[in-house]
């Protein structure tokens, strides 16, 4: 399999960490076109809806994860004035996100966190960030199997 470690969507570049292979969701939210990335990624992790997911999704997919840590944290989200970093939700037990700082900084999540954002952001742009993920696909496992690997997974039952 071919690695990449950038996504373009709008003519826009999305890094991919080399080590995870986690998405820039902070490059994701500057490619809806106003460069306000990190305050998207801030909004968008205090959701109530947004705790809900990262919780299920650290249950199904980190067996490691008890719950208690985050489950304090969603009780207080919803307040105007509740806030939650990068650091706290892995110091609660979440895999799914990683806080990079330095010139090539930013958030970085799992294709499904990084899915969840591009949907939150916008049903516009979570369409182009679709078909930008399907023409990745294809470059990985060419141009006859585009829509394999989602079959996949949406076959698997958990």
């Amino acid at each position: 399999m071919s690695y990449q470690s950038k996504i373009v969507i709008k003519n826009r570049e999305i890094r991919i960490d080399r080590d995870t292979q986690f998405i820039s969701v902070t490059d994701l939210g500057n490619a809806v076109g106003t460069d306000r990335g990190k305050e998207f990624v801030r909004n968008w992790l205090r959701s109530p809806t947004t705790l809900e997911f990262i919780s299920e999704w650290e249950k199904a997919n980190n067996p490691n994860f008890t719950g208690a840590e985050l489950y304090t944290i969603r009780m207080q989200s919803g307040s105007n004035a509740f806030r939650i970093s990068v650091e706290e939700l892995v110091e609660a037990g979440a895999t799914g996100i990683i806080a990079k700082g330095g010139k090539y900084g930013g958030t970085y999540c799992s294709i499904d966190w990084t899915i969840h954002f591009a949907n939150w952001l916008s049903p516009k742009f979570y369409v182009h960030c679709i078909h930008a993920y399907r023409k990745l696909i294809q470059q990985l496992y060419g141009p006859d199997k585009p829509h394999q690997p989602f079959r996949w997974e949406l076959v698997v039952d958990n």
